[in-house]
């Protein structure tokens, strides 16, 4: 049951909710997020508590099993907030963050506990990225980055160290050169060398494995690498990294291929998996490394692909990409990204007017809460996935999804404020249809409502 109550603009908020979440005001955000989220809030006081700012899509390699190339991004605020249905190539039309869009930005991670620069493309690749960095760190977030590995070049590992960055993650999906190269395009010494570098720098600072920035690993696993997980974990252990992540392999884009590959749908091959990552978390912990490695899930709805032994899993992906044919992929020049967003702004405006501002319905809008308890269903729920209350990622163009995966457009820093945004229509629907029908309705795609 859900009971109304009239909501207080954010320019009545009290003032302690507009300055930036410092390290002695994190447990009373956490505890006003809870208490909101215990009484069913879809309209919220708080900022989100982590943020994704995604610098750019654009990137050095073409990694077999990248989503970036087969997601469309809603150029509009979304359809349901403007009633435009355009949609772009996320990859081909991507140009960089520019400093409008980060400033808009900066109200949204307010009360951000952490800040990650990162998204569908390289991060470093901006030009501007350690200019973001300072000015971020100089607000007192906490800073964490995913990258390729690539762009690990003697200068950005030192500015990297300079800079106290709290965490650099690369993506390593193997251990043995020919996977390596065969998924992400470049073999074992540039991915190694990066790591290598960042750890040799902190040394020569006489810095440890807990001092920032600290290093950590990304694993996406399929059939194809699972096996070469624990040997991973080796390797990392003389790099001084600090957490080994692993998720699972998605299909999306390429199912032909990489349905065979996922871990989860044949029994005795996600009873082999379960235990490589167990092996994976004893090597880990023997050698002090955090891990944070998502469970192997069972089948999810029916519609995956029979999936193939785990003995000729790799050959099976080799041959899949050497038969494989992709269309040329072109950038567009950032001149002309550029006329089109404002060709398009222009074109929104002259649309809007008229309209109802995007942010009117939040701040007409009941402040939902309830007395009572949250269910059992509700609290499992929970367990799963927060991210409609405490999580937002910007794209590099400046629109709000929900996640990086499911990739709801809930609104667009172009043409909204923080608060339209992250208390307007499509957060409110999102968030009333999680607390009625639970997160499988609203992303039942996503590997997190998989059991």
């Amino acid at each position: 049951m859900f009971v109304g109550d009239s909501l207080h603009p954010a320019s009545q908020a009290p003032p302690l909710m507009i300055r930036i979440a410092k390290k002695d005001r994190r447990a009373e955000l956490a505890e006003l997020r809870q208490k909101e989220m215990d009484e069913r809030y879809v309209v919220l006081s708080t900022r989100p508590a982590h943020v994704t700012l995604e610098m750019t899509t654009r990137c050095t390699l073409n990694c077999v099993h990248c989503r970036r190339f087969n997601v469309q991004e809603e150029v509009s605020v979304n359809r349901a907030v403007m009633g435009e249905d355009i949609v772009h190539d996320i990859v081909g039309s991507s140009g960089y963050m520019d400093d409008l869009i980060f400033e808009r930005s900066l109200d949204l991670v307010r009360d951000a506990e952490w800040v990650s620069l990162c998204g569908y493309g390289e991060p470093m690749m901006h030009p501007r990225f350690f200019d973001f960095v300072d000015a971020l760190k100089e607000r007192g977030h906490v800073l964490d980055t995913i990258t390729n590995g690539t762009l690990l070049t003697d200068e950005n590992v030192e500015r990297l160290v300079e800079s106290k960055f709290d965490q650099v993650s690369i993506s390593i999906d193997g251990y043995e050169d020919e996977t390596l190269k065969l998924v992400r395009g470049v073999g074992a010494d540039v991915l190694f060398g990066g790591l290598e570098k960042l750890a040799k720098a902190k040394r020569a600072r006489g810095l440890g494995r807990h001092d920032a920035p600290k290093l950590s690993v990304n694993f996406a696993m399929g059939r194809f690498n699972i096996r070469e997980m624990p040997a991973l974990a080796r390797r990392l252990a003389d790099l001084d990294v600090h957490v080994f992540y692993a998720h699972i392999l998605e299909t999306a884009g390429w199912e032909d291929a990489l349905g065979p590959q996922l871990i989860y749908t044949d029994p005795e091959v996600r009873e082999e998996a379960a235990r490589l990552v167990e092996e994976t978390k004893a090597i880990c912990a023997e050698h002090g490394i955090a891990t944070d490695i998502r469970a192997i899930p069972h089948a999810g709805s029916g519609f995956e692909a029979d999936g193939v032994d785990l003995d000729v899993a790799f050959e099976t992906l080799k041959t899949a990409v050497e038969e494989r044919d992709p269309p040329p992929r072109v950038y567009l020049p950032l001149a002309a990204i550029d006329q089109q967003r404002r060709e398009l702004a222009d074109r929104l405006e002259a649309t809007a007017k008229g309209q109802t501002p995007p942010g009117a319905c939040a701040m007409a809008a009941k402040q939902v809460t309830s007395s009572d308890k949250l269910t059992a269903q509700e609290k499992a729920e929970n367990e799963r996935c927060l991210d409609l209350f405490r999580y937002a990622f910007v794209t590099w163009s400046g629109k709000v999804l929900s996640c990086c995966f499911e990739r709801f457009a809930c609104g667009d820093l172009n043409l909204q404020t923080a608060e339209e945004v992250w208390n307007g229509p499509v957060y409110q629907r999102l968030r009333r249809g999680y607390f009625e029908d639970g997160l499988r309705w609203v992303c039942h795609g996503c590997a997190k409502v998989l059991d």
